[in-house]
């Protein structure tokens, strides 16, 4: 197994005062993934309120077999965090559309090897 830097942009919608409270959510949901997951090694995420959406940049450091694994394990985490504290992402979101939900979707991604 190989060490990787994973890098997610996404962007959030929804009522401006439920955005940062949910993103706090998410991120407990994150840690608590990554309590219970070796492979999932650290983590940081950042926010900006841009108005009528916020910007989230999610660094992760993961341990899988390959760039693509990676990218899936970091995603999947990302996303199930989101859906643990009862947000929505792409696809859901149109199936659940609720005006006072929060929304995610993934905007950017990059995933590298970390050289020990």
């Amino acid at each position: 197994m190989t060490t990787f830097a994973v890098t997610l942009h996404l962007t959030v919608e929804g009522p401006d005062e439920l955005r940062r409270d949910h993103f706090e959510r998410v991120t407990d949901a994150y840690a608590a993934l990554e309590a219970i997951d070796a492979r999932l090694l650290d983590c940081s995420w950042g926010y900006a309120d841009r108005g009528d959406h916020g910007e989230i940049d999610v660094d992760l450091t993961v341990v899988a077999k390959d760039k693509a694994s990676a990218f899936e394990l970091a995603s999947a985490a990302a996303w199930s965090a989101i859906h643990d504290a009862g947000g929505v992402t792409a696809g859901r979101a149109e199936r659940l559309h609720d005006p006072g939900q929060v929304r995610y979707r993934m905007t950017d991604e990059t995933v590298e090897l970390v050289l020990a």
